[in-house]
């Protein structure tokens, strides 16, 4: 049984009274969580101080001091047309985190409608998860160079790419919430009583969906990081102009031999960038799985 004390919910039996773990203790107890949290906040600071942190301006060209390795003028060195690295990778920071971020949102958006629909109304279900099946069954990378081929290389391209590749994973794993939660007594129950359709799902299925929808979104994150980055290596993302980590590492790929630190600070950019963020997502699995929480 349980019993409120104070404003504590706490379960007890045989006496013992045993505290119930909220889903934010048990996320900021793991500390795997923790430094992935750490991580992911660094980046975004990095990011939104871009133009105070940076010590040149990331394009400009200065070519007498071409390829020079890093130093305390240019911490990171500079690229084959002299401009300073440590500043185009803290810009990069920006359109790769702006890529991720945004497509984690239209992913989530897209997910939860479609797998609502789809589970709810059980006559849109073999529509739907057909169309999701086959934007599935394609993989990932060549979809994603075929979109850019035709939709050309631009940022918003690169997040309708993006989206339209990692929301029917999301769908699915909405799908499959709402058909355990549309049958259960509370949803039945509020259908009985002559709810409408809309205020059954804003109220009582949505809620159930949030947090499976959430740990999915941290993993989407990581990968269009991932996805952006490669396909501006290959030319098909982000414009060779604008600084991202994959252009910039797609610039060092000649000089790779004699010059490896134009692709390595941006390589070690997007691993601690999509580090943080899986081990960020792991904790909050779990944090969220009352199955998984610990008991304080």
């Amino acid at each position: 049984m349980n019993e409120k004390i104070g404003d504590q919910n706490v379960y007890w039996d045989e006496e013992v009274l045993v505290p119930e773990v909220r889903w934010y203790e048990t996320l900021f107890r793991s500390k795997v969580a923790v430094i992935g949290l750490a991580l992911v906040v660094f980046m975004v600071f990095v990011a939104v101080l871009a133009p105070w942190i940076s010590t040149h301006d990331p394009v400009y060209l200065d070519v007498m001091n071409r390829l020079q390795g890093p130093g305390p003028d240019h911490w990171f060195g500079t690229d084959e047309f002299g401009r300073d690295l440590y500043s185009r990778v803290i810009y990069g920071a920006r359109i790769s985190l702006f890529v991720g971020f945004v497509v984690m949102l239209i992913t989530s958006v897209l997910g939860i409608l479609f797998g609502v629909l789809a589970a709810y109304y059980r006559f849109l279900d073999n529509i739907l998860m057909r169309i999701m099946d086959g934007l599935m069954a394609l993989p990932g990378m060549l979809m994603a160079i075929a979109l850019m081929a035709v939709l050309g290389p631009k940022v918003s391209n690169v997040i309708i790419t993006l989206s339209a590749i990692y929301a029917p994973r999301t769908a699915r794993i909405v799908r499959s919430v709402v058909l355990v939660v549309r049958e259960m007594t509370f949803v039945q129950a509020a259908r009985a009583l002559g709810v409408r359709d809309v205020g059954i799902i804003f109220k009582d299925v949505l809620p159930g969906c949030l947090p499976p929808v959430i740990v999915q979104g941290t993993f989407i994150f990581a990968y269009s990081i991932l996805t952006e980055a490669a396909l501006s290596f290959l030319g098909a993302g982000v414009p060779p102009h604008i600084p991202s980590w994959g252009t910039i590492i797609s610039s060092g790929q000649l000089f790779m031999r004699d010059v490896p630190w134009i692709s390595l600070f941006p390589g070690i950019a997007i691993v601690l960038a999509c580090l943080g963020l899986n081990l960020f997502g792991d904790g909050l699995r779990d944090a969220l799985d009352p199955q998984l929480r610990e008991v304080l």
